[in-house]
C-alpha cells in the first residue's frame, strides 16, 4: 500500500493566489511612493555629499564623481599641473574626455575653491 502522505496533490487554476496587475490602483500607489522616496533619498544624498575642489582633489576623490573614472581623474590632475588652476567649474570641459554633460552632472558637487593668497590680492602695488 503506497504511503499517502507522499502523494502529490494538484492545484486547480482557481486555487492560485491572485497577483496584482499593472492596472491595480494599490500597485500604482505603491510604485509612486517608491519613486518619490528614492528621488528624495537621492536628492538628500547629493545635498550631503561634500564639495570637491577640482584644484586640490586627489585622483581617488575625482574618480568618485559621476562619469569620472581613474583615467579621467588622472587627466584632470595632469591638466591642472600643466595648465594651472581651474578658474571656473566650466573650465573643466577643456580636459580631454570631459564634456558639458559630465560637468553638468557634477556641477552641484564641484568648486574651484579660493585662489591662493598671491592671486587673491590682485596686482602688486609696487
Amino acid at each position: 500500500m503506497p504511503n499517502q502522505s507522499c502523494r502529490r496533490t494538484s492545484f486547480s487554476p482557481t486555487m492560485r493566489p491572485s497577483t496584482p496587475t499593472a492596472s491595480s490602483p494599490l500597485l500604482a500607489m505603491l510604485l509612486a511612493l517608491c519613486l518619490a522616496l528614492s528621488t528624495t533619498m537621492a536628492t538628500q544624498a547629493l545635498a550631503e555629499a561634500p564639495l570637491v575642489n577640482i584644484n586640490e582633489a586627489d585622483a581617488e576623490t575625482l574618480a568618485d564623481l559621476d562619469g569620472i573614472g581613474p583615467a579621467k581623474a588622472r587627466a584632470i590632475i595632469e591638466f591642472r599641473e600643466t595648465q594651472g588652476r581651474f578658474v571656473t567649474v566650466d573650465h573643466l570641459e577643456e580636459v580631454s574626455g570631459i564634456g558639458l554633460t559630465t560637468v553638468e552632472n557634477n556641477r552641484d558637487r564641484l568648486t574651484v575653491g579660493e585662489p591662493p593668497d598671491n592671486e587673491a590680492s590682485g596686482p602688486s602695488q609696487d
